[in-house]
Formats: structure tokens, C-alpha cells, sequence
């Protein structure tokens, strides 16, 4: 099951006012999106002196530690915020990045044990339950991803990606009828997210509502130019439809945005085989 990951950034503490002058440099960069600048002067930080307090430190390494995980480190974001918790022991924003790091890595059962303790912190933490469901989901066990999320709901109806994820669990359960409510309803909620679409696009499909499904995928396409699912559930629709050229370009669009993607290559694959060009077919079966 594809993953709607966590952001990595987005436990972070609201924060604008300087910690000290460098530390500061850090947390605009950071917030600029500039992340090795952002590492760079949080490291910075670190050594300087007088040194900062432990408060400090701790927000310097959470900081650091986001940084690393927007740049795919996340071993060394691992170690950043297992640092935090040296400083702050009860710091479930710490907790909550310990579990996106090891979940980024594959390690399930790490991350399930960090969101846990994250909850056991804070238990109205919606976006933990939401980032421990999906943990859940690529183990494929559906029914603790569903109790998580109805609990995040509990919490908060108003949760998006919460709805978005519940969702999700209901398609893969077949409920489909379901799926679409929670993706209604979160749509309603916010607008302008791409990967509702996406997940409604893919349900209207399932469902052989093709238009409905079409027109999920331009507007998750639209709003988001770079989702590579979407263009391989818009590809197989094309495909489907006979609309072959158009279903080759987006499966060229998916791997370019999502080369991790294997089943756009057994796609792309069938495609060309189709066509009589054995040899891309038999090279896009190898990466599948």
C-alpha cells in the first residue's frame, strides 16, 4: 500500500522569536525550505558560547533532526532526536520525529514503539495516530490502522489527513461506499490538498466511475504537478480507455516523479509489449 507519508516538519513548535543569533539563521533557513544552510547553522549553534541553555539545545536538535529527515538522513535525524530526549525525557515531538525516521527507514516495529510512546505523552495527539495507523497499513494490518484513525476522529472530526487515511484503510478493505464519505468529507475540509484527489480518483475507479475518477485526477495532478501516483492511476485509466499515447505519457511522468514506483513499470511495460517493442518492455519488467 502506498504510503500518505508524515511531514516531517510539521511537529515542529510554532516558533519566531531568536533563540540566540545563529540558532536563529537555522530556523530561517529551515523555514525557507534551505535545509542544508538550516543544518549548517544549527551545528553552528551547537558549539557556540556561551552555550546554550538545555532548553535551547533541545529545539536546536529537534530542528536539525527535521532538517535531516527533509533531506532523506535519517539515520542522523534519528540520532538528533534521541538527543532532544537527553535534554527533555517527556518531549513527544521528539518521539513523534524518532517514529517518521524509522518509519522513512522501513523499521515498522521501531516506529510503532516511538509513536506509542509519543501517545502515552500526549494522548489527544491526532497526527500520532495518524502517522502509527500508517505504519499499520504497510504491515497490512488494516484493523489497528482503523482503530487509530477512528480514535484521531474521536478527537477531532475536523482531522483531514486523519479522514484522508481512513479512507484510504476503507478502499483497501473494499468498503468503498465508505472511502468516499471520509474523502468527501475531508475535501470539504480543505480543498486544495492533492492527495485526496489522488485517493478519490482511485476509489471512483475502483468503483468504475471513470469520469469521476478522470476528473480526481486532474485536480490532484493540478494542484500538485509533481505526485507521481497520480499520473500512473491516470495512465492506467488512459490505458484502459485505449487512449495509449496518453497513458505512455504519464507512466513517463510517474517514474520521473516517482521512479520508486514499481507497478509504472509493469504498466509501461504491457504498454510497449502492446506495441511490438519487446526490448522496452523486457527493460521496464526488470525494474518492476
Amino acid at each position: 500500500m502506498n504510503s500518505f507519508s508524515p511531514d516531517p516538519n510539521s511537529f515542529l513548535p510554532d516558533r519566531t522569536d531568536a533563540i540566540n543569533p545563529v540558532s536563529s539563521n537555522g530556523h530561517e533557513a529551515f523555514i525557507a525550505g534551505e535545509y542544508d544552510r538550516a543544518i549548517a547553522a544549527f551545528t553552528q549553534a551547537i558549539g557556540t558560547q556561551p552555550h546554550p541553555t538545555e532548553i535551547d539545545l533541545s529545539e536546536i536538535y529537534l530542528y536539525r533532526g527535521s532538517s535531516y529527515c527533509e533531506l532523506g538522513h535519517y539515520t542522523a535525524a534519528i540520532a538528533d532526536f534521541q538527543q532532544v530526549l537527553q535534554y527533555q525525557p517527556g518531549a513527544t515531538t521528539a518521539y513523534r520525529g524518532l517514529g517518521i525516521a524509522h518509519y522513512k527507514l522501513g523499521h515498522f516495529d521501531q516506529a510503532i514503539a516511538c509513536y506509542t510512546q509519543a501517545l502515552e505523552k500526549d494522548p489527544n495527539n491526532t497526527d500520532v495516530y495518524s502517522d502509527r495507523a500508517l505504519v499499520y497499513m504497510e504491515q497490512g494490518d488494516l484493523n489497528a490502522a482503523l482503530s487509530d484513525l477512528n480514535q484521531a476522529i474521536s478527537i477531532d472530526a475536523n482531522s483531514t489527513i486523519a479522514l484522508v487515511n481512513r479512507g484510504r484503510v476503507y478502499h483497501a478493505l473494499g468498503n468503498f461506499s465508505q472511502a468516499l464519505l471520509d474523502f468527501n468529507q475531508a475535501i470539504l475540509l480543505d480543498k486544495n490538498l492533492a492527495i485526496t484527489y489522488y485517493c478519490r480518483g482511485r476509489t471512483y475507479g475502483a468503483s468504475e466511475k471513470w469520469q469521476a475518477a478522470l476528473t480526481d485526477l486532474n485536480q490532484a495532478i493540478a494542484l500538485q504537478s509533481n505526485l507521481g501516483p497520480a499520473y500512473l492511476e491516470r495512465g492506467r485509466l488512459f490505458d484502459r480507455q485505449g487512449q495509449f499515447a496518453a497513458a505512455l505519457q504519464d507512466y513517463h511522468q510517474a517514474v520521473q516523479y516517482s521512479p520508486r514506483l514499481g507497478e509504472t513499470y509493469l504498466y509501461r511495460g504491457n504498454l510497449y509489449a502492446k506495441a511490438g517493442d519487446f526490448a522496452a518492455a523486457n527493460a521496464d519488467y526488470s525494474q518492476g
